[in-house]
């Protein structure tokens, strides 16, 4: 991307150079080394603050904020090298080579999952890291729905679910709290099904807290070793590639040696989910 000063630009993945040309102008070469569903891809230009690039084992890591906002969101943001290790220890290695927040001066509603750079508004900056569950969710979403893409839309809860769930993971890891605690949170009147939501209720609330709400099922069910195992292998087994319920489910029985269909069935489907074992 070429621009004019004062302007910069942020992409997905590594910044390889930048070039001044004879005009003034400045040509910003990023490049990204992974496959990336076109919905991740994002250009960034503005007047830009680029954090100083630190790693988490073999991950860069840097965040890019408006220079307006910049020193509210170092501290939103400033748990990310983190969260990083705590779900890549629960996960599996972080899947890119780059990981950061793009924080843009206006009000987005919503923060996106954009490959390698996940895509905040300053409705998220506060100073306090008030946003600190939305920064974990965002970061979640690059192992399920970058790494592991959904087959089908319909299916969206396995990117979603799990994002939101990781936000009971990372709270679970630094609070003292424990998951069964923290999950009741989820537990809001008027979920509908999931297994198939829709267009109109795509990104409804149910699809994100009874997501949520199944993975917790299932990890009371099998247990918590088997159910870190079922994660980490699910991950492993379907890295780069499209995934369904049925793979999951796959998954989890082969791992726990339980049979798990009926009780995916009635969490994802149920005309209201089932109540939360324990």
């Amino acid at each position: 991307m070429t621009v004019p000063p004062p302007y910069e630009v942020a992409a997905n993945g590594l910044l390889q150079e930048q070039v001044r040309r004879a005009d003034g102008w400045t040509s910003w070469v990023w490049a990204s080394l992974d496959p990336m569903s076109t919905y991740l891809a994002t250009v960034a230009i503005g007047d830009f603050t680029f954090t100083e690039p630190q790693r988490v084992g073999d991950v860069v890591v840097r965040d890019v904020y408006a220079t307006s906002l910049a020193e509210d969101a170092a501290v939103d943001f400033a748990a990310t090298p983190r969260m990083i290790e705590v779900l890549s220890g629960i996960f599996g290695p972080y899947p890119f080579e780059a990981y950061g927040n793009l924080v843009v001066d206006a009000f987005t509603g919503f923060a996106l999952e954009t490959q390698t750079l996940s895509l905040f508004g300053r409705d998220f900056v506060t100073g306090d890291a008030l946003w600190e569950d939305v920064v974990a969710h965002e970061l979640a979403h690059q192992w399920f729905g970058n790494l592991l893409r959904p087959a089908t839309w319909d299916e969206i809860w396995l990117n979603e679910g799990f994002a939101t769930y990781a936000e009971v993971l990372w709270q679970e890891a630094t609070t003292g709290r424990s998951a069964d605690a923290l999950i009741r949170a989820y537990v809001v009147p008027g979920m509908g099904p999931i297994d198939d939501p829709g267009p109109e209720d795509l990104f409804g609330s149910a699809v994100y807290y009874r997501g949520a709400l199944t993975l917790h099922a299932l990890r009371t069910t099998i247990g918590d070793d088997a159910f870190f195992a079922v994660l980490r292998e699910y991950v492993d087994r379907h890295a780069g590639g499209t995934v369904t319920t049925e793979d999951l489910v796959a998954v989890a029985e082969e791992v726990s040696g339980e049979e798990l269909a009926a009780i995916f069935a009635a969490w994802l489907g149920a005309t209201e989910p089932p109540p939360l074992p324990g």
